[in-house]
Protein backbone atom coordinates (compact mmCIF):
# COMPACT_ATOMS: atom_id res chain seq x y z
CA UNK A 1 0.00 0.00 0.00
CA UNK A 2 1.42 3.36 -1.29
CA UNK A 3 0.44 6.54 0.89
CA UNK A 4 0.23 9.64 -1.12
CA UNK A 5 2.88 12.37 -1.14
CA UNK A 6 -0.17 14.56 -0.66
CA UNK A 7 -1.38 12.41 2.58
CA UNK A 8 2.26 12.95 3.49
CA UNK A 9 3.03 16.42 3.41
CA UNK A 10 -0.05 17.05 4.68
CA UNK A 11 0.85 15.33 8.24
CA UNK A 12 4.10 17.20 8.06
CA UNK A 13 2.57 20.45 7.88
CA UNK A 14 -0.08 19.85 10.66
CA UNK A 15 2.28 18.54 12.66
CA UNK A 16 4.92 21.03 12.23
CA UNK A 17 2.11 23.80 13.18
CA UNK A 18 1.13 21.75 16.48
CA UNK A 19 4.88 21.69 17.50
CA UNK A 20 4.76 25.37 16.74
CA UNK A 21 1.80 26.06 18.86
CA UNK A 22 2.51 23.42 21.88
CA UNK A 23 6.39 25.84 21.70
CA UNK A 24 4.74 29.33 21.63
CA UNK A 25 1.68 28.40 24.86
CA UNK A 26 4.77 26.59 27.03
CA UNK A 27 6.39 29.88 26.57
CA UNK A 28 3.71 32.12 27.12
CA UNK A 29 3.32 29.99 30.48
CA UNK A 30 0.02 27.53 29.12
CA UNK A 31 1.20 24.52 30.00
CA UNK A 32 -2.34 21.97 30.32
CA UNK A 33 -0.23 19.52 32.67
CA UNK A 34 1.46 20.09 35.83
CA UNK A 35 4.60 19.10 33.56
CA UNK A 36 8.04 20.84 33.55
CA UNK A 37 8.25 23.71 30.33
CA UNK A 38 11.80 21.70 29.70
CA UNK A 39 9.98 19.06 28.62
CA UNK A 40 7.11 20.88 26.26
CA UNK A 41 10.01 22.34 25.05
CA UNK A 42 11.81 18.84 24.19
CA UNK A 43 8.84 17.22 23.05
CA UNK A 44 7.77 20.74 20.40
CA UNK A 45 11.48 20.38 19.40
CA UNK A 46 11.03 16.36 18.50
CA UNK A 47 8.02 16.71 17.31
CA UNK A 48 9.46 19.56 14.50
CA UNK A 49 12.08 17.25 13.91
CA UNK A 50 9.95 14.53 12.77
CA UNK A 51 7.51 16.99 10.96
CA UNK A 52 10.50 17.46 8.99
CA UNK A 53 11.05 14.34 8.19
CA UNK A 54 7.76 13.90 6.87
CA UNK A 55 8.42 16.72 4.72
CA UNK A 56 11.24 15.90 3.43
CA UNK A 57 9.93 12.05 2.64
CA UNK A 58 7.11 13.37 0.12
CA UNK A 59 9.30 15.56 -1.59
CA UNK A 60 11.13 12.44 -1.80
CA UNK A 61 8.23 10.25 -2.81
CA UNK A 62 6.87 13.37 -5.76
CA UNK A 63 10.46 12.55 -7.41
CA UNK A 64 10.52 8.86 -7.33
CA UNK A 65 13.87 8.67 -5.70
CA UNK A 66 14.76 5.49 -4.85
CA UNK A 67 15.24 6.60 -1.35
CA UNK A 68 12.14 7.46 -1.07
CA UNK A 69 11.41 3.28 -0.26
CA UNK A 70 13.41 3.99 2.86
CA UNK A 71 12.50 7.11 4.31
CA UNK A 72 8.83 7.58 4.12
CA UNK A 73 8.40 4.19 6.20
CA UNK A 74 11.22 4.85 8.94
CA UNK A 75 9.40 8.64 9.05
CA UNK A 76 6.34 7.34 9.80
CA UNK A 77 7.53 4.87 12.10
CA UNK A 78 9.77 8.02 13.70
CA UNK A 79 6.13 9.82 13.80
CA UNK A 80 4.30 6.97 15.58
CA UNK A 81 7.40 6.58 18.08
CA UNK A 82 7.07 10.07 19.16
CA UNK A 83 3.19 9.90 19.58
CA UNK A 84 4.17 6.93 22.15
CA UNK A 85 6.62 8.19 23.86
CA UNK A 86 4.18 11.08 24.15
CA UNK A 87 1.48 10.03 25.73
CA UNK A 88 3.34 7.94 27.73
CA UNK A 89 5.06 10.93 29.24
CA UNK A 90 1.70 12.43 29.54
CA UNK A 91 0.10 9.64 31.73
CA UNK A 92 3.00 9.27 34.16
Amino acid sequence: MQISAIWIRALGYISLAIAGSIFALSLLGHLPLSRSIEGYLFASGLMAMVSGALIVAAKLREKNDPLAEKVVPSSLVAYLLFVVMTLHWLNN
